[in-house]
């Protein structure tokens, strides 16, 4: 009986465990199409802006499609955190960045 139920329980763990990764793999792959998707429409819209007048050019680069917009979105960052926790890739928490130094290059510190 007792050897019945810890198979039973090791069935369903292994199970739940597949689908897990199966849930992960799925999502790295939406991910990379996705940023693929968006790479590509990035690179049209930069076409698009090679072919227009310079001052067409300005006004497209300041208002760009709501497409375009999306596309940045989907992009992935380069400037994102290697320790990320749950399902959402969110930073960790407390993490926060490293506090600008706005007092310019080393030699041009007041002494």
């Amino acid at each position: 009986m007792i050897q019945m139920l810890v198979s039973v329980l090791l069935c369903l763990a292994t199970m739940v465990g597949v689908l897990m990764l199966l849930g992960l793999v799925v999502r790295a792959q939406v991910r990379r199409f996705n940023a693929t998707v968006a790479a590509e429409r990035l690179d049209r819209w930069e076409q698009h802006l090679a072919r227009l007048e310079p001052a067409e050019r300005e006004q497209a680069r300041t208002a760009p499609p709501a497409a375009v917009l999306d596309a940045l979105m989907y992009l992935p960052s380069k400037g994102r955190s290697a320790f990320f926790t749950g399902w959402d890739a969110t930073p960790m928490h407390g993490a926060e960045p490293a506090p600008k130094d706005d007092r310019g290059p080393a030699g041009s510190r007041p002494r």
